[in-house]
């Protein structure tokens, strides 16, 4: 197998990056049923009010976005020792997230 050199796919100062958001909450979800995970939405909302700042006011050429799969838009119910119903939850940003998708990024309100 050889080495690909990728250095002249993308254009000239394109950086790679990707965000994981602090504070997530993977445990037990609540009495409706629900994972609520407002600072998740927060702070994806911020996330991509600055890329669309990026793209708007400052001319980027922004290619794509990575979001970390670690903690993701479904919980599922298990625990350190890979014990737990596997049962799979979609948490509050799954269903704000494919809002923000339907609208093509229009619509990042809660």
């Amino acid at each position: 197998m050889t080495q690909k050199n990728i250095s002249n796919t993308f254009p000239k100062g394109f950086l790679w990056g990707g965000a994981t958001a602090a504070n997530q909450y993977e445990g037990a979800y609540l009495e409706d049923g629900r994972i609520h995970d407002p600072e998740k939405i927060s702070y994806l909302q911020q996330c991509i009010s600055s890329m669309r700042d990026a793209i708007n006011l400052d001319g980027v050429d922004l290619m794509g976005y990575e979001m970390r799969k670690r903690y993701g838009f479904v919980y599922v119910d298990r625990d350190d020792k890979s014990e737990g119903s596997l049962k799979r939850i979609p948490k509050d940003s799954f269903y704000w997230y494919k809002k923000v998708i339907a609208s093509d990024g229009e619509d990042l309100s809660d």
